[in-house]
This record gives structure tokens, sequence and C-alpha cells, in this order.
């Protein structure tokens, strides 16, 4: 029997589908499936899925003894599989498992060894190799499973892994921030003199600096409004003067001057 069921039914239950697909070419796709694939439904429905995942798997089970008839493998044809892998991969798993419960007694070199070579061998330095894991953790169908492994491999849980690497390069920005060279420029309101201050910080220095030119206390007013903690330039600035000291008050902190010294 052809693949005329299943492509009826497909017509039938998925009215759109043949806005994506030429029936011919959905036809050959099918025919392919079960000429490369054949001996493995699984890997067949697979697939096929693949292709057209509105289709689920179980969809596919009243279907297969036909399909599978019409496209047999050709004898004596090898195709290479993506999905054949898993079989492959599957069948060394069992083999190296039983190599390893009839391992001669003192021998140590055994999948262990073998991995941890490897792993030795691995140049973590190369950029990139962190953005490959999560691009597979991304793609993976069974997150848990790479997570699982990803522990095995580091002895550290996946998610505290995330956390310490947000933490490291959320301490290497703020140190770089840190590390940028600012200038401070402020008039003074006592001599009127300018002062650049390179590389000021007022994370570290604050918003009170002595004038360059006559040494008394001044705020760094311009510094202030444009600070991130000060979106809207608020200013609580006041003046006060008792027992021959002036005093500039504001959230920022205070200047002291000898009130003969003029005013601020």
């Amino acid at each position: 029997m052809d693949n005329s069921k299943f492509l009826n039914y497909l017509s039938n239950q998925f009215s759109g589908i043949d806005n994506h697909f030429v029936w011919d070419l959905l036809d050959n796709l099918i025919k392919y499936a079960f000429w490369a694939y054949g001996g493995s439904k699984g890997a067949a429905k697979r697939f096929l899925q693949g292709i057209i995942p509105e289709v689920e798997p179980e969809e596919y089970d009243g279907f297969l003894p036909d399909i599978m008839t019409a496209n047999q493998r050709p004898e004596g044809r090898e195709f290479v599989s993506l999905f054949d892998d898993s079989d492959k991969t599957e069948a060394l798993i069992g083999e190296v498992r039983e190599l390893l419960r009839d391992l001669p007694d003192g021998k140590v070199a055994d999948a262990d060894t073998v991995l941890a070579d490897l792993v030795d061998e691995c140049d973590y330095e190369v950029s990139g190799i962190a953005q490959d894991i999560f691009y597979i953790w991304e793609r993976s169908t069974d997150k848990a499973s790479v997570e699982s492994m990803f522990g095995a491999l580091t002895g550290c849980e996946f998610s505290e892994y995330l956390d310490r690497c947000r933490k490291v390069m959320q301490e290497q920005k703020q140190e770089k921030i840190e590390q940028v060279e600012t200038e401070a420029v402020e008039t003074c309101p006592w001599c009127e003199g300018e002062n650049v201050l390179p590389g000021w910080n007022t994370a570290k220095q604050g918003f009170v600096a002595k004038c360059n030119h006559c040494g008394r206390e001044i705020f760094l007013c311009d510094e202030c409004r444009h600070a991130e903690d000060n979106p809207f330039e608020n200013c609580d600035w006041e003046r006060k003067e008792h027992d021959g000291i002036i005093e500039g008050r504001c959230f920022r902190g205070v200047t002291r001057n000898p009130a003969e010294s003029g005013s601020e």
C-alpha cells in the first residue's frame, strides 16, 4: 500500500498544511523517511515530526505498517543517519559497562580515567564554550538530563554555575565602571575660580571638595545633578551661619567655611 491514506489524513486534519507543502514533495519525504530509516519506527517518526511538527508521534502509529511496507529500504544500501546514532551510542554504552564489570583488579585505566584525561586535555580558555553549553541546553528537549551531565562533569549544579557567572561578571562590570576615569568640574562660589578634578570618584570621595585656588570647601553640584541616583536633579541646599562658620548643607553632605570669607 502507498502513502495515500496518510496524506489524506494530513489533508483532512490540517487544512492549512498544503500552504506549506507541495503534496508530491511531502509524499517523497515520507518515502525517504522509511527508505532511509526503515528498521527503526522511532527514528522514522522523529524524522517526520521534525518536518511536520503538527503531527504527534502517536498519530503515525495507525499508518506505520502500511507506510513501512510500501517504502522498504533497499537491501545492501547503507544510510548514515543522525537518528540511528542514538542506537549505536546506546550499544557502545552497554559494551563499555560490560568491560567495566570485567576489568581485571588493579587496572587503573577505566571510563573515569579516560574521561578525566579528556577533561584535562580540553582548552577551557577557548572563547565560546559557555555559549555552546547554553545553546545545547536551549535546544534540548530534556533539559534536566543536560543539567545532570553538567553536574556530573563539573561537580557543580548548572543553576549554581549560572549564578556564579552572573556574580563574577557583575563584579567585573562594577570594577570597570569604577576604573573609568572621570573629571569633575566646578566653579568655586567663594573665589569664582574654576576647579578641574581629574579622576574624581563621587562614590568613594563624595560630593565635597576643596577649591584648588582658595582652599575653601565647595560642593560638586554639577556632579550631583548628573548622578545616576538623582535622575530629577533634586537639590535641597541651604545655608546656615553660626559661631563664625558658614555651613552649606544638602543631602550630599556639609561644607564649612569661615564667615569672613564671604558667602557661598
